[in-house]
């Protein structure tokens, strides 16, 4: 039944919404990032001495297969790798389907925070689960809306300069070449979590093995030939956040208005 939600959502009945939040914080020489939604509880630490990584390192709390914590020792290869304010120019140094998607994604994002001169920052993605045939998918930089996106299955219709935009193919190239840094690296957190929001995990039985996906075979670690086989679904680590979204990374200390760290409860998205 075709309905429309306050998400936006039009072709068929409002699923929920998938949400993801991702915190940057930075020391001295270190950026530790932290990633939490539907399926994942990941954090990387990435160690540089202000040209270039010393480590990177990452940690598996929550996961939807058994063998994605092998994926942290892939991780570590990307020692080395150069300092850059553009998040996605680490695959040039590394393989992301060799890696973790969501583990290289957050080392992206960690490095290119390297470079900056802010002590933290924090995003939040809602988007209406499913593939309707239009939703609306928004992102939230430190509790601002920063995009409003209207999608259909692979194409942006707003904003008005996205209109047409392809979200799959050369989708990185476009950002590159048209969209300042800032905003490029936030396009590429949403387009991301546009194409994990269209499912909800919890459908799979527990012993499912991610070989039943052939279709994903060689996308990432988990589905590398030799891994794929071996893979097992874990029950139990799907969460749905739909209504308290902003309890994610509840236990991830943030800085308050004074600079402290703190356990805070994340403050109201403001959506103008």
């Amino acid at each position: 039944m075709a309905v429309e939600t306050l998400n936006g959502l039009k072709g068929e009945e409002n699923l929920g919404t998938f949400n993801r939040a991702i915190l940057l914080r930075q020391y001295n020489n270190k950026v530790i990032a932290d990633l939490e939604d539907d399926f994942h509880r990941f954090r990387v630490i990435v160690k540089h001495d202000g040209e270039k990584t010393v480590s990177v390192e990452g940690e598996a709390h929550r996961h939807p297969w058994s063998i994605c914590p092998g994926a942290v020792s892939t991780l570590r290869l990307l020692a080395g790798a150069p300092l850059d304010e553009r998040c996605t120019t680490l695959t040039q140094h590394g393989d992301i389907r060799s890696n973790c998607t969501h583990m290289f994604d957050l080392a992206g994002l960690a490095i290119a925070f390297a470079r900056s001169d802010e002590k933290q920052k924090y995003y939040m993605v809602n988007v209406p689960r499913g593939t309707p045939l239009q939703k609306r998918a928004r992102l939230f930089k430190d509790n601002v809306l920063a995009l409003d996106w209207l999608v259909g299955k692979t194409e942006i219709f707003e904003p008005k300069r996205y209109l047409g935009v392809s979200m799959k193919g050369k989708f990185a190239e476009w950002v590159h070449d048209n969209l300042d840094v800032e905003e490029a690296e936030m396009a590429s957190i949403l387009r991301r979590c546009i194409y994990i929001g269209s499912g909800h995990g919890n459908t799979l039985k527990t012993g499912t093995r991610a070989s039943v996906h052939a279709n994903k075979v060689g996308a990432c670690h988990t589905y590398t030939r030799g891994n794929v086989d071996n893979a097992i679904w874990m029950d139990g680590s799907c969460v749905d956040w739909t209504n308290n979204a902003h309890n994610l990374l509840a236990d991830v200390p943030m800085l308050d208005a004074s600079g402290s760290e703190k356990l805070l409860k994340a403050p109201p998205l403001n959506h103008k």
